[in-house]
């Protein structure tokens, strides 16, 4: 949010230009751009109730410690910078990037108590009558798989 907001007030771009570059709503960018106090200014980012504790980069550093890593991370700072985070992400070609897709309101609503309880309970009957074992069991990426074959 803040590199939005610098780049809008250093005249980079425009709000609609960041608000898409940077996949921020443009009237929550224009919000934070006309709050903004040059003297103390940060951003939070909230998440519902809830409010982030913890940047990406402060979570490698505390991994990367806790685990008695060397790492070449700012120890001063205790941030990942984005070359570090660069650099995993090459070493880790299976990891990428990707920008969530919004859950239709069916499948919203279908996701209740009710539904979850009925689910694991079918889950374990299976389970114990064909008699899996772990190595049997396996998680499934739904990246390729199409909910909708019609609309392909």
């Amino acid at each position: 949010m803040q590199l939005a907001v610098n780049t809008v007030l250093n005249g980079n771009m425009g709000y609609h230009r960041a608000s898409v570059s940077f996949a921020i709503p443009q009237t929550t960018l224009e919000r934070y751009v006309k709050q903004r106090d040059h003297v103390a200014y940060s951003v939070s980012k909230v998440l519902g109730s809830k409010r982030q504790v913890f940047s990406p980069q402060q979570l490698a550093f505390q991994l990367a410690k806790q685990n008695g890593l060397d790492h070449p991370i700012n120890t001063q700072d205790k941030l990942a910078g984005k070359r570090w985070i660069q650099g995993f992400l090459e070493r880790h070609k299976d990891l990428s990037i990707r920008k969530p897709e919004a859950t239709s309101g069916t499948r919203a609503m279908g996701f209740n108590k009710v539904a979850v309880q009925q689910f694991f309970k079918l889950l374990e009957d299976t389970v114990q009558k064909r008699q899996l074992t772990a190595d049997k069991i396996f998680n499934v990426d739904e990246t390729a798989i199409t909910v909708n074959p019609k609309g392909c």
